[in-house]
């Protein structure tokens, strides 16, 4: 038992970063608290108060405040953000379903599937992630002379992974639902969206420095969900519409616990909101390919972001002597742009349907493709 190192700040006095310090927190209350070095001197607590010790004797202040921020969760904050842009992509899907394809009546059934990249890079242990999703989409549509109305359905799975100074992969699947509305009065059509889901996450942790070597896993489930607004005004006789577009999308994970070691985390629940808004111009046009009519659009936007741009969690030690802290992934810009282009090539009473979008920002991309099919009733 190491009395004379001892004190409140043992640790929290060589932290260099803010995940460093929240995990340099929990471990010096651990070891005034419990000192797992004497109680249980064969578990990952201990061992875990020996590798810091080893470093900060070493003059490793930098390998000490990585070790630190791994214990105290840091990988975990950067799920949250994940999921809130999981909810604004999947809202771009839909507000594309609101377009009519080429050859298509005043109702349709439509089905799609896609695929998608996303990743925010991490800087020091601020923890980005990058995240692969795929799923089907099924869709219904009715247009009369003035407006249209829509439903969505759609079934999503993915691949999480974020690196701080610990490294958390996730198994991720959910499904949403939304409604779109549109209405045309003059040169102005105006779209809402609305969408509601859940999603559920299976989350494995890997913590190492040195000799040191331990992992955790749990579960969790959340609800995804948000609304947008398009404005659209036609400009000119060549197609250009000026486009003002905003929406909100928020994510809520339940809290759970970790398990598989002793220095596993109590996780806590977890809210992140955010908001965009932001004008853009819209061209579409008809044309024909291989003798069939196809209809294209081509959309591009600048937006601004109100909200959380970083996401925060609060993690604790499950077996006693660790405060309740806070961990913190990489905040992200503010400023995007995007451009989606569109697709659809009429067959018979029906069309098939593809779509691209892509978002840029800074230490941020994301891309999304989805191909259909969409037939009349």
């Amino acid at each position: 038992m190491l009395i004379s190192r001892q004190n409140e700040r043992f640790h929290e006095d060589v932290a260099r970063t803010f995940n460093g310090r929240s995990g340099a927190v929990m471990l010096d209350s651990l070891f005034v608290g419990v000192n797992p070095q004497a109680t249980d001197p064969y578990g990952d607590r201990a061992a875990i108060l020996r590798a810091q010790e080893l470093l900060i004797d070493q003059g490793k202040e930098v390998e000490s405040d990585r070790l630190s921020a791994a214990v105290g969760g840091a990988s975990l904050a950067a799920l949250g953000m994940a999921l809130c842009e999981i909810e604004r992509v999947s809202l771009g899907r839909l507000g594309s379903a609101a377009q009519t394809p080429v050859g298509i009546g005043r109702g349709q059934w439509s089905a799609e599937t896609f695929g998608g990249y996303n990743e925010l890079c991490g800087q020091g242990t601020d923890a980005g992630y990058a995240l692969n999703t795929w799923g089907v989409g099924v869709g219904w549509r009715r247009r009369g002379r003035c407006a249209s109305v829509g439903l969505r359905l759609e079934a999503l799975y993915g691949d999480w992974r974020a690196e701080a100074a610990d490294v958390a992969r996730a198994k991720l699947n959910g499904c949403t639902l939304g409604v779109h509305y549109s209405v045309w009065t003059g040169d102005w059509e105006q779209r809402i969206l609305a969408q509601l889901g859940t999603i559920g996450a299976s989350v494995q942790r890997w913590v190492s420095a040195g000799d040191l070597s331990y992992n955790t896993s749990g579960t969790t489930r959340g609800v995804i969900g948000g609304v947008a607004y398009d404005a659209v005004r036609k400009m000119t006789s060549e197609g250009f519409e000026l486009v003002l577009h905003a929406a909100v999308f928020a994510t809520r994970l339940r809290g759970y616990n970790e398990s598989g070691s002793d220095a596993a985390l109590r996780v806590e629940p977890d809210q992140i909101w955010r908001g965009e808004v932001g004008p853009g111009l819209e061209r579409r046009g008809k044309g024909s390919i291989a003798g069939r009519c196809c209809y294209w659009e081509l959309l591009g936007l600048i937006t601004g972001d109100i909200g959380c741009c970083e996401s925060r969690m609060n993690c604790s030690l499950q077996q006693g002597g660790g405060r309740k802290v806070r961990v913190r992934g990489r905040e992200m810009s503010r400023w995007a742009a995007k451009i989606h282009a569109g697709l659809s090539i009429g067959i018979s009473r029906g069309a098939v349907v593809a779509r691209i979008a892509t978002s840029l920002r800074r230490q941020y991309a994301n891309f999304d493709a989805s191909l259909g099919y969409a037939r009349s009733f």
